[in-house]
């Protein structure tokens, strides 16, 4: 839900930047000083750390580096950020996430209803395209002309003390050990989507 609501924040930032100028440059500063740790939850091949409610959302986790750009904000070089997002599109792309249609399954890297919580439905999969928000930049913005880059160099441990968790990043893997097991929120799969002691990017179904 924080991740939500930092990108309507975002939102609201670029639309009401002349109207609302102290409360955007406040968004504006609490999604820098969050994209401090949530890069952790990205590793080099474009994969993320699967954790939390509608999953089913899947590339949707990246939309946050778009409306950081979109909203002008730099937390990481434009080519850092743009690496991200793209890895992150294109991993997904690779997965088998369409149905024989063509259309959006619901599921993770594949279609799996197990994966659907309550309030989920057939065009649920479909918020994914939050991540294409960088569609809204002019045809003359810079993240159309600038390189890719790679991930930064990160602490090999970093602890996220307000989310109670711990990154793990080592040179095959990455690994987030949470401490958060007291969620209250009834979806179906909470044990395996929100109660996890030890996320890891690679292995997940």
């Amino acid at each position: 839900m924080v991740l939500h609501s930092i990108f309507y924040g975002l939102i609201y930032a670029v639309a009401m930047e002349d109207d609302d100028k102290e409360r955007s440059d406040i968004y504006k500063e609490r999604a820098t000083e969050f994209a401090k740790t949530f890069i952790y939850w990205f590793d080099e091949d474009g994969e993320a750390l699967p954790y939390g409610r509608s999953l089913t959302y899947r590339f949707a986790q990246a939309a946050f580096w778009g409306a950081c750009i979109l909203a002008g904000i730099r937390p990481f070089s434009l080519g850092v950020m743009k690496g991200i997002l793209i890895r992150n599109i294109e991993n997904w792309l690779s997965k088998n996430i369409f149905d024989t249609s063509g259309i959006l399954s619901v599921g993770y890297d594949y279609s799996n209803l197990l994966m659907a919580e309550h309030y989920n439905a057939h065009g649920s999969p479909y918020w994914g395209l939050k991540a294409y928000i960088f569609l809204m930049l002019s045809d003359d913005h810079e993240f159309w002309s600038c390189d890719i880059e790679e991930m930064p160099k990160l602490d090999e441990l970093k602890l996220i003390k307000r989310g109670r968790y711990a990154c793990i990043k080592t040179k095959r893997q990455e690994y987030c050990i949470s401490g958060r097991n007291n969620y209250r929120f009834c979806v179906r799969s909470d044990c395996a989507e929100i109660f996890e002691i030890c996320i890891q990017c690679s292995f997940w179904i």
